[in-house]
């Protein structure tokens, strides 16, 4: 949902919201995978929530938590988002730069190409605990559905495609949407 909100301020032109967005898109991701892969322990979430609590505050707590997670599953250390970006994000975040619409672009792409691969390997080895997690905020009293839902609803408990879109492809998608309930509001 994060991500879609920062492609649509990307979309309206809010270049330096879009990347506030894409960036706790990937905090939120990181987040995400790791209550999955705690999940997997059988444990409870009220021992999750306890502990999530010593690093919720932490963006670098997170992330290091999330790279051993990774590596605890696939024995493979993780992608993480290139050091430019890293630092890109921090300028605008916490300097006040104001990003460019190519900026913003960029940074979106490099968000979306670390979370998708990541969440389609999730999906393969973790379907279930995946889709409960996704839908777990559309009615929490019904158990988890593996029921298909339309590609460009969120949450969503479809696996991502396997080509991963752009950013323009993304935008693309914006303007056809805004255009077609224009015209359906008419």
């Amino acid at each position: 949902m994060l991500f879609e909100i920062g492609t649509n301020a990307l979309y309206d032109g809010y270049y330096r919201e879009a990347i506030g967005s894409f960036t706790a898109s990937y905090e939120r991701f990181l987040e995400f995978f790791i209550r999955i892969v705690y999940d997997a322990t059988g444990d409870n979430e009220e021992t999750f929530d306890k502990t999530w609590k010593n690093v919720s505050q932490q963006s670098e707590r997170q992330l290091g938590a999330y790279v051993f997670a990774f590596y605890s599953l696939y024995n493979v250390p993780p992608d993480l988002l290139p050091r430019k970006m890293v630092e890109f994000r921090n300028a605008v975040i916490h300097k006040g730069k104001i990003p460019t619409r190519g900026e913003a672009i960029q940074f979106g792409e490099s968000v979306i190409n670390i979370v998708l691969p990541v969440l389609r390997n999730l999906f393969d080895t973790h379907q279930y605990a995946v889709v409960a997690a996704a839908t777990a905020n559309v009615d929490a009293k019904d158990p988890p559905s593996l029921t298909y839902y339309p590609y460009m609803t969120l949450p969503t408990n479809r696996k991502p495609d396997e080509k991963t879109p752009s950013m323009e492809q993304l935008l693309e998608g914006i303007a056809a949407g805004r255009k077609s309930t224009r015209r359906g509001s008419e």
